[in-house]
């Protein structure tokens, strides 16, 4: 088995119920974000990254999703721990997400886990 998928360790991609669709919009957040061309939300100590849903559309054609697919999948995303989630009202609604609690276990790498026990 091919250890990692786009920089995600496929092991946890497969414990976390994710898929190559997931792992592609993760890497793709995860770029966009480090480019620091993002609007951000800090919140409690959170930063957020303003996300359109239609920005991935364009980067994947290839998905052949609607924009309430893409949505979905990043809220599969969200529940599954690897980024979390602010809604903002004003002047219409926007989507921000941020870095969840499960998203480093994607990045670690095997054995490092053992190593800390």
């Amino acid at each position: 088995m091919k250890h990692t998928i786009m920089g995600f360790r496929q092991d946890k991609l497969i414990k976390f119920g994710l898929d190559i669709i997931d792992a592609s919009i993760l890497r793709y957040f995860i770029d966009f974000k480090e480019s620091n061309g993002m609007n951000t939300r800090e919140v409690e100590g959170h930063i957020y990254y303003w996300l359109r849903y239609d920005a991935v559309l364009r980067e994947f054609p290839i998905f052949r999703m609607k924009k309430c697919t893409v949505q979905s999948r990043f809220f599969k995303l969200r529940d599954a721990g690897m980024l979390t989630h602010l809604v903002v009202r004003e002047k219409g609604t926007y989507s921000f997400f941020g870095i969840g609690e499960n998203y480093k276990e994607l990045t670690t790498r095997a054995g490092a886990e053992e190593e800390k026990s």
